[in-house]
Order: structure tokens, then C-alpha cells, then sequence
């Protein structure tokens, strides 16, 4: 037995999705909420299947609807307006079925404030214009937490999407005015999707007294924002000639700096390639979106990642550090474990400015006797390998063994993902480490695995000067 919390979306029964629909014309048990979902969405129901508006139930009241169903080893499909994550009033019916022990799973629908934006015809986010969009409410009776105050949120001038608020526009009206100005967009979607969807369209200034004499008093979106007039704004990249994503390479351009020569025969992708070149992947790349440079993709930063369980990581990370200097460029090394011994490449490095060698282990985890002490300079050196990142004045960063580090959960993967997508364009970077986490090796433009086969350790011979460090 399943509760199913379904969203029936914002009013048109056509607006639920399929697996809603279907969950909706097969459950013995529908419990919906017939104050905003309408009727003809639950017709589909099965012909004996108990069939309750919620409108006028008390939580316990619900709540035990689905206990005599779970008792009865009966699906319930809990369908509720829009999507059940925004202003559903499902939480705390999920934490009630979760102290029962009864089985849930969320089907989420489409919620009124993007069915209001397709009534007006509008993107809520345009580029440099406005970003971001705010889902909130006006404070009622239903208290606001401090830091989300109408007041602290205008500050971001974000394009803002009220719920439950239409009874409260005069306070609406006057939080957001000093921030966003009088004559800022605003527009009232009243049912929107329904037969009798009205929209009110005006400013902070006169919006009140246009919904006011239009007779909005219920089931009505506020939405604030310069995108909802704009018409001279900057286009997206995404069917720029000049920008390169997963389905298509930019024009060419002059001036490769960072080139390989692996493949010179290799010949450029057509658009009529199905499948999205790994090497242009938008998750890989950093645009000038983030940085406010635009830089042909032949000249944007690749990550490189050595792993596997073979010898050979860190000598061919450093293949590519000589290679570099070579160039001319700018290069850093950051290791992560090794320390104990003084290396050839670290010997090398001393002497070497444009090189920055920096050794933050003091040898390899498994041997240690103090793993706090390890998660420190661990950490130590993730901060110096990110400032070398972010900093933009190296063109190649390699972060050695830096997957033992994720491993021991001593730098969290979601901070270096982070990183590692809004470095600066120029910039590449090198991972080294046994079993690199999948994240990394999907974000990644070159991944190479190297396996273990044979080596003279397993005989008992020691590392080797000039071969093994």
C-alpha cells in the first residue's frame, strides 16, 4: 500500500501530468482537495473507488482516510493544487505517514506560478536582466521567519512570484516599492488555467486600485518584476553562433592556445553528430556568463582526471606539468597525501619559478596515527588549491591524489564540483587519485583509467629513485 501526493496543477484538468492521471483513474481510495482542484480531474476515478473532498477535513481527519486504506492494503492518491512542494500543506501529512510507517511518493504537477507566467506569455528569467525568481507570501496570519521579510527579499530585485497574498496587496505593495520603484511591473493572474483565468496588469503604484476594481479577492498570483515588460534585453547563449555547448561547436577562431596534438586527423563535428560531444558539455565549461570575459571555446580551461588502481598518476599528471612550462605557462602542483619523501619532481620544482610546488601531506592516510590532524592540512591544502584556481593567474593546476581526500570526507566533493565549474575560463586543471567519485569523472573532458598489471612491489622490491618518486 502507497499514499501517492499528487499535483493536479494550477486548474486545467489537461495540466496534470500522465503518471498523476493515471495514478488518479486507478487508486480505490481519492482524496482530493475540491476547494482548488476541480472536480472534473477526479471523474477519471474508478467507478468503486471511494472518492473524498478534502476541503472541509481536519489533518487527523485525512490522516485517517489513509490508515483505513493502509489497513485495507489500498493506494490513496492525495491530490492536491499545483506542485505539492510549493505552499502544498503536505509536509506535515508526510511526517504523519511517516511516524505510521506508511509508504509515500510524490508526483509532482505544475505549479500556479508558472501556469500565471504562461498566461502572460512571459520568461521569468531573462539574461542580465533578472536571474532569479522568488516563490514567497505575503505575512498574514501565517508568520514570516525574520530573514524572509517582503522587505529583505526586494533587495534582491529578483523576479518575485507571491502566493496567498492578493488579500494582502496594500502590505505587498509597500514592502517592495522602496526597492524595486513605483513604476516596476506587476501583474495579478486570477485562476490561472481555469475558464475564467482574468489577468490585471500594472505597477506598484496603481496595481491595488486595478484589482481592486476588477474584484480579485481569491486564487490569485502576484507576480513582480522588470521581465514582465521587457523587451530590450540581452539574448541567451544557448543559439549564440559565437558559444559552444554539447550540441553544437561555435565558429571557428584564431589563436589556439591550449591545443592537443593527440589526434591532428581528427575531424570536426557536424550537426548531424546525435550524440552531444563530451568535450563541449555545459557542466565542464565556464561561460562568460560567470566570469564577464567571453573566450573562444578553443582557448577554455579542460579538466583532466588520472585514476584507476595502476602506477603511473601522478608521473603523467607531471608529463603534462613539463609539457606545459615548456609553453611558457604559468603552472602550480598541489599533492594532497605524499610528504615523506623528498621527490625528484619536488627537488626539480625548487628550482623552477614559474612552477609552484606546494606538499601539504605528511605521508599516505592508511599509515596515519591522526586523521584530525590529516582532515586539517587536508583541508589546509584545498584552500590553497582553490585561491591557485580562482585566482586565474595559473593557466595549469594539477591537485594530486586529491581523491584520497574525498574519500576520507576530509573536502567535500560538492565544494570542489563547485569550484572546479566556475574557475576561470583559461584555466586547467589535473586530478590525480584512485576511485575518483562519478561526479568528477563526468564533469571531466579527458578521463583516463590506469590499471595495474604488474610491478616490482609485489616482489618485495622498494620504490626506485628517478622511477618511483
Amino acid at each position: 500500500m502507497k499514499v501517492y501526493v499528487i499535483g493536479a496543477g494550477p486548474g486545467d484538468p489537461k495540466l496534470i501530468t500522465v503518471r498523476g492521471a493515471e495514478l488518479v483513474a486507478s487508486c480505490p481510495v481519492v482524496l482530493y482537495t475540491g476547494s482548488l482542484v476541480p472536480a472534473a480531474l477526479v471523474q477519471t476515478a474508478r467507478r468503486d473507488a471511494l472518492v473524498l473532498d478534502s476541503s472541509g477535513m481536519t489533518l487527523e481527519e485525512i490522516v485517517a482516510v489513509m490508515v483505513h486504506a493502509r489497513d485495507a492494503g489500498q493506494d490513496v492518491a492525495r491530490v492536491h493544487t499545483g506542485d505539492p512542494s510549493v505552499f502544498g500543506s503536505t509536509a506535515e501529512q508526510l511526517r504523519r505517514l511517516q511516524e505510521l510507517g506508511i509508504a509515500c511518493e510524490i508526483v509532482p504537477g505544475v505549479s500556479s506560478f508558472a501556469a500565471a507566467a504562461a498566461a502572460l506569455g512571459r520568461e521569468l528569467t531573462l539574461p542580465e536582466l533578472s536571474q532569479t525568481v522568488i516563490l514567497t507570501r505575503a505575512e498574514g496570519r501565517t508568520p514570516m521567519p525574520e530573514r524572509e521579510k517582503l522587505e529583505e527579499l526586494a533587495t534582491h530585485r529578483a523576479t518575485l512570484c507571491l502566493f496567498l497574498s492578493i488579500t494582502l496587496l496594500r502590505d505587498a505593495v509597500a514592502a517592495l516599492t522602496p526597492a524595486y520603484g513605483e513604476d516596476c511591473p506587476v501583474a495579478v493572474v486570477h485562476r490561472a488555467s481555469w475558464p475564467d483565468q482574468k489577468i490585471v496588469t500594472g505597477t506598484l503604484a496603481d496595481i491595488r486600485e486595478k484589482v481592486r476594481e476588477a474584484k480579485l479577492r481569491s486564487q490569485s498570483m502576484i507576480l513582480v518584476g522588470r521581465v514582465l515588460t521587457a523587451t530590450d534585453f540581452a539574448n541567451s547563449k544557448l543559439y549564440d553562433p559565437s558559444f559552444s555547448h554539447g550540441y553544437r561547436r561555435a565558429a571557428p577562431s584564431e589563436g589556439r592556445r591550449w591545443e592537443s596534438t593527440d589526434n591532428p586527423g581528427a575531424s570536426p563535428r557536424t550537426p548531424n553528430d546525435a550524440s552531444p560531444d563530451p568535450s563541449l558539455r555545459d557542466d565542464a565549461r565556464v561561460d562568460e556568463a560567470t566570469t564577464g570575459e567571453t573566450v573562444p571555446d578553443s582557448e577554455r580551461g579542460l579538466l583532466v582526471v588520472y585514476t584507476g588502481d595502476g602506477k603511473g598518476k601522478t608521473t603523467a599528471a607531471l608529463g603534462m606539468v613539463f609539457r606545459a612550462l615548456g609553453h611558457g605557462l604559468r603552472v602550480s602542483v598541489v599533492q594532497f597525501i605524499k610528504g615523506k619523501w623528498k621527490t625528484g619532481e619536488r627537488r626539480f620544482a625548487e628550482s623552477l619559478p614559474q612552477l609552484r610546488f606546494e606538499v601539504m601531506g605528511l605521508g599516505f592516510t592508511w599509515e596515519s596515527d591522526d586523521l584530525s590532524r590529516d582532515a586539517a592540512r587536508a583541508r589546509a591544502a584545498w584552500e590553497t588549491a582553490r585561491a591557485e584556481i580562482q585566482s586565474g593567474e595559473r593557466d595549469l593546476v594539477v591537485l594530486d591524489e586529491l581523491t584520497y581526500a574525498v574519500h576520507f570526507d576530509f573536502v567535500s566533493l560538492e565544494e570542489i564540483i563547485d569550484v572546479l565549474q566556475r574557475r576561470p575560463p583559461r584555466v586547467h586543471v589535473v586530478v590525480t587519485g584512485r576511485n575518483a567519485p562519478e561526479a568528477l569523472l563526468s564533469l571531466a573532458d579527458t578521463v583516463t583509467e590506469m590499471t595495474a598489471q604488474k610491478h616490482p612491489f609485489t616482489t618485495g622490491r622498494k620504490a626506485v629513485i628517478g622511477v618511483d618518486f
